[in-house]
């Protein structure tokens, strides 16, 4: 008989009030919500600068960033003094020293009167707030940059609660700092002049000490200035255009403004991070997603860019007129949605407030629903989906299915916006970070990706497409570089599509010869557009050649329409013929960006072939770039690794080949024939990233995605070979997991297992011990959910039904951590295509593992990076209705130490199959 986790000695925990619902997709992680309703202390002048950090996005930077001070982890899911949200920043900061954790304000002019306020809240005691001033008439020896000087306060933390630091009388304490600078500086010591002086960035000054340093800040806030101060100089002004991260609230200006750009159709947006609006169109996005309101400096130069912006609009209580100056934006952020439900109501009065107060009520207000998906799109006009591309083991089917169940949950007719990754940022990132002594390199997706991910959401008709971006677009940097001109050529695919997408009237599927592609068509009047799908990726178990193509059939085509595969540079015709159903297209060549046209309107499609011509030369440009990038990155990572698998024949042909690929598109580009040179500059691409994907995979600690704490990428190449290294020479017993047999129910309790539940309407779920053919020992755990409507049919959820967490694990520092289980589906789901989800602390959603439907008991690994130690838990929650068990937790944890940081050793390669060419 199984014992079911559902008596009372199991309470079960659903959300209430007390308690903030942290939804990353489905899982839902518990946390207290303090909930203060006190204000700030009151000022004799309105803030020209108010910012109560809600807009889900990160704003703090590390300014003396180290081998041994590190940001180990940075979010905005900390508990609120003010508003919704708080920013989080986990350091390892030695004793001794003090991490100077940075908030980017508007140039303002150090005056006696200018205050700058913070709420924080850190771990130690003594942390201070302090000031980036600037320097415009003193110039770095050597260079044309000015000088900078950090001013500090005297107000200090006492303790570990929220506390209101304030920095005020500027200007003695410049005056100070400055002679301090003349006498320690040599040779042009009096070169510090402090005329015309800004500041550019609050600090807090957190101290360090054994263990991590944890900090929150909340509401920033600025006075003592005048908002029209706040461009001092041309310095000062170029400053807010560039690196203002904080802005104050922007007024109508007295010059002509410059005229509004073409409203897009289907808005290309990238998060930014102080880039020139120039440079970002210049990349071909239509917009930018800004964490706050924009200055009126911003406004101004993005609507002479001709980039749209997307920000919070004003507070309810700002004294904000939203006039002329915001046409420019093209709608209100709300940020990410709060499931408590005061913060729900906060929003649906901002959205009323907004409604009476802007002028333009086309505009539309947007939010990140989490997991209040109905909720959120009653109080807003459109919703902005939000699940991690990068790191995660989820399918692209799964991803694809997971679009549309969205939008069946939100209200009917809800417009939806897609937000994907670029790089390995957040938790991702972060397991990088705690391997690296120095900061991590940015990984880029790659541009195949980029456009698998956006295809995905196609089906789900996206009204527009928004970019995670972390870091700076304009760096020099390769990875930079390489994202810059993948998006840039995703950007003009998306172009491309845009019609469709925009005035399609309808959307459906072609028959397929092939299981493995899907062919989405999308239609406009006379003409179609395919997008064939390739569920495996480009690394599909028999590709499509000459010996096997594919072919589709569409009903209800005239046999007059022509078909066409699109390339990046050109329209090739194809062969088709009129079959029973419909008509039949052959593809004997399929790349990974692949389009189709179909049409019998000779307009339509000498607009397409314009549009492929008049970008065929930047194509072309952008993907030698991507190649030339790859190449160098690929020849500094062999480098480093395992000199037999350098040597390795596949490795060097592959690189040969390469360099004629490389060779026939300089030639082809400069005899003007860009069609060649696109194809051969698109097969070298395709072959760096399946060079990529082999050798590191041979490497690597883990060859499975989410497995591995670290990319599978040319950049963590040399930490495969050290981890793998480490784990040799000092792999620890394993041990199991507290209850982690789960054979007592009362053991289970008392070593801090929990249920907890999502209640939903239309299911029921269980946790239980079941005796079904455990794993081991008598019995394992089951998590169940199934429907209670009477004709059995599973409601879309917006949120797992019901997910267990374990016992904490405590982990020291430079360690890295491996939990194994086992898992399968004993009962078929009616849901999505993952079964299971698993996480740790560590690595959050964006590391889940994401098991499909399994029938026999199949292994459940995990590594993660411990960085600077502390602890963990093991999250497993059901994903649909059905059942899935669980039996034979363990871990083990394996001390790195110098093995993890020294040089790369010779390892025995995995064995692979060939390279395709």
């Amino acid at each position: 008989m199984s014992q079911c986790l559902d008596q009372p000695c199991w309470p079960r925990r659903r959300p209430s009030n007390g308690c903030l619902w942290v939804v990353l997709r489905v899982v839902l992680v518990v946390g207290i919500l303090a909930l203060d309703g006190r204000k700030s202390m009151a000022q004799t002048t309105a803030p020209v600068l108010l910012d109560n950090m809600d807009s889900g996005q990160t704003s703090l930077t590390l300014l003396n960033a180290g081998a041994t001070i590190r940001i180990l982890k940075q979010d905005t899911n900390g508990a609120a003094r003010f508003g919704r949200g708080a920013e989080r920043v986990v350091l390892a900061v030695p004793a001794g020293e003090s991490a100077q954790v940075a908030y980017r304000v508007p140039a303002a002019p150090v005056i006696d009167e200018l205050q700058l306020t913070a709420w924080v809240r850190v771990s130690r005691p003594g942390a201070r707030l302090a000031a980036v001033i600037v320097l415009p008439n003193s110039k770095v020896a050597g260079g044309q940059e000015s000088k900078r000087l950090l001013v500090y306060g005297e107000d200090q933390s006492q303790s570990s609660e929220w506390r209101r630091l304030t920095l005020s009388n500027l200007g003695p304490a410049l005056e100070r700092q400055s002679r301090i600078a003349r006498a320690s500086a040599s040779g042009r010591g009096s070169d510090i002049d402090e005329r015309d002086a800004y500041v550019e960035a609050v600090v807090v000054l957190c101290p360090g000490g054994p263990g991590v340093t944890e900090l929150l800040v909340d509401q920033v806030a600025m006075y003592g200035v005048l908002r029209d101060s706040l461009s001092v100089g041309s310095a000062a002004g170029d400053k807010i255009s560039r690196d203002s991260a904080a802005g104050n609230p922007p007024q109508p200006r007295t010059d002509k403004l410059p005229p509004l750009p073409p409203v897009p159709q289907a808005p290309r947006i990238v998060q930014w991070q102080g880039e020139s609006f120039a440079a970002i169109k210049e990349l071909g996005f239509d917009a930018a997603l800004l964490a706050r309101l924009p200055t009126d400096g911003e406004l101004h130069e993005a609507r002479r860019a001709g980039v749209y912006l997307v920000c919070p609009p004003p507070g309810v209580e700002s004294g904000v007129t939203i006039g002329p100056q915001f046409d420019i934006v093209l709608a209100w952020d709300f940020g990410l949605a709060s499931p408590v439900p005061d913060e729900l109501a906060r929003v649906q009065q901002w959205a009323g407030w907004l409604q009476r107060h802007d002028p333009q009520h086309e505009r539309r207000t947007v939010i990140r629903p989490g997991m209040q998906v109905r909720e959120s799109s009653r109080l807003t006009d459109a919703l902005v989906l939000d699940r991690p591309t990068l790191g995660s083991s989820q399918s692209l089917s799964a991803y694809s299915t997971w679009f549309l169940d969205q939008r069946r949950i939100a209200r009917p007719g809800t417009p939806i916006w897609s937000l994907a990754d670029t790089h390995y940022a957040g938790r991702a990132g972060a397991q990088l970070a705690a391997l690296r002594a120095s900061r991590p390199p940015v990984v880029p997706s790659t541009y195949a990706e980029l456009f698998r991910w956006s295809a995905a959401t196609f089906p789900a008709r996206p009204e527009a497409f928004c970019f995670r971006s972390e870091a700076s677009l304009t760096g020099a940097d390769r990875g930079n570089r390489l994202r810059a001109a993948a998006l840039e050529l995703l950007n003009l695919r998306l172009g491309l599509v845009e019609p469709w997408l925009a005035h399609g009237t309808q959307m459906s599927t072609a028959l397929c010869s092939r299981d493995d592609v899907t062919a989405i068509v999308l239609q406009i009047e006379r003409s179609h557009l395919i997008v064939p799908m390739m569920w495996d990726g480009p690394r599909m178990a028999n590709p499509v050649t000459v010996e096997h193509p594919l072919a589709m059939k569409l009903p209800g085509v005239p046999e007059s329409a022509e078909a066409y595969l699109l390339t990046g540079v050109s329209a090739q015709r194809l062969r088709s013929q009129r079959v029973a159903g419909g008509l039949r297209i052959t593809v004997e060549t399929l790349p990974a960006d692949a389009l189709i046209l179909l049409t019998e309107d000779g307009q339509a499609f000498t607009q397409v072939e314009t549009y492929l011509r008049r970008h065929a030369r930047r194509a072309v440009d952008l993907r030698a770039l991507m190649v030339e990038l790859k190449r160098q990155q690929a020849a500094e990572a062999l480098a480093l690794l395992p000199q037999p698998l350098v040597a390795a024949g596949e490795v060097q042909g592959a690189l040969h080949r390469v360099a004629a690929l490389t060779q026939a598109t300089q030639g082809a580009a400069a005899a003007g024939d860009f069609n060649a040179a696109y194809e051969a500059a698109a097969e070298a691409d395709a072959l760096l990233d399946e060079l990529e994907h082999r050798t590191v995979e041979r490497i690597a600690i883990s060859p499975e995605l989410a497995v591995s704490p670290l990319p599978l990428r040319w950049e963590t190449a040399p930490d495969h070979v050290r981890l793998a290294a480490a784990l040799a020479r000092g792999a620890q017993p394993w041990q199991a997991l507290p209850g982690g047999e789960f054979e007592d129910l009362s053991e289970l309790l008392r070593l801090g297992w929990r249920h907890l539940e999502q209640p939903l309407d239309g299911v029921a779920s269980a946790v239980r011990l079941s005796p079904e053919a455990a794993h081991r020992g008598q019995f394992c755990l089951e998590l169940d959910a199934r429907a209670t409507r009477p004709d059995g049919v599973a409601p879309a959820t917006p949120a797992v039904p019901v997910w267990v967490t374990s016992p904490p694990i405590s982990l020291p520092a430079n360690s890295l951590l491996e939990i194994s289980g086992v898992v399968r589906t004993s009962q078929p789901l009616l849901g999505p295509d993952e079964a299971l989800l698993a996480f740790d602390s560590l690595g959050g959603e964006q590391l889940a593992l994401r098991f499909q439907r399994i029938p026999s008991w199949q292994p459940l690994r995990m590594m993660r990076l411990t960085g600077a130690g502390g602890e963990t838990r093991l999250t497993l929650a059901l994903d649909g209705i059905g059942r899935v068990q669980i039996d034979s937790l363990a871990y083990r944890i394996t001390p790195l130490g110098a093995a993890a940081v020294g040089e790369p050793v010779r390892l025995q390669a995995r064995q692979a199959g060939p390279l395709r060419r």
